[in-house]
């Protein structure tokens, strides 16, 4: 059993980028509930946890189930993870939902970490990897509605959106593991209430 790939934290780590997140969402394909996206961030100094890998890979519910419990207990992970209804997904669409409980995630993440343009270099300094080919915060004037909440003001942020990130980068794949729990978790109490 091994892990997604640590290359891209470790990179931004020698770089001086003290703090790596990622992101990740799930049930963008499903015909019923909410979407979840979810942001972790790991330490440098934390030995990765085997079987951290893009979630979908994961067949088994019971090791993706231990695989949660193993990333959001152990000491210094920093994680979030946040539901959009579907009532705001029929408002907005599917994608900018997505892009949106990215954006809460991540930030929940950088506020709890301390990441501001009031923390000292090089506490002010992050790397937002988003699995897929967007930023959660897009650029334009057709996305002006969709860039709350804002990354910290004064922080010096970098995102970078990567495809397949779930795969290649190791903090994605535990955001994926957190976001695809707590979705199959959710839609399990709505079976029960419905």
């Amino acid at each position: 059993m091994t892990h997604a790939p640590r290359d891209r934290e470790e990179a931004a780590w020698k770089a001086g980028i003290p703090l790596v997140v990622g992101t990740d969402e799930a049930g963008r394909g499903p015909l019923a509930g909410p979407v979840v996206a979810a942001a972790c961030a790991l330490p440098a100094d934390l030995a990765p946890i085997l079987g951290v890998g893009d979630s979908k890979t994961i067949l088994d519910e019971d090791v993706r189930e231990q695989l949660y419990e193993k990333i959001v207990s152990t000491p210094g992970v920093i994680w979030s993870a946040r539901i959009v209804s579907a009532a705001r997904i029929d408002e907005i669409n599917i994608l900018m939902a997505s892009l949106e409980a990215m954006r809460l995630s991540v930030v929940d993440v950088l506020e709890t970490a301390g990441c501001s343009g009031a923390a000292s270099p090089p506490h002010n300094r992050a790397l937002v990897c988003v699995d897929g080919p967007f930023s959660p915060w897009k650029a334009g004037d057709k996305y002006v509605d969709f860039q709350t909440p804002a990354l910290p003001e004064g922080a010096q942020v970098e995102v970078e959106p990567i495809k397949k990130g779930d795969a290649k980068v190791y903090c994605i794949a535990a955001a994926s593991i957190i976001a695809k729990v707590t979705r199959d978790r959710a839609m399990r109490l709505y079976d029960e209430q419905w």
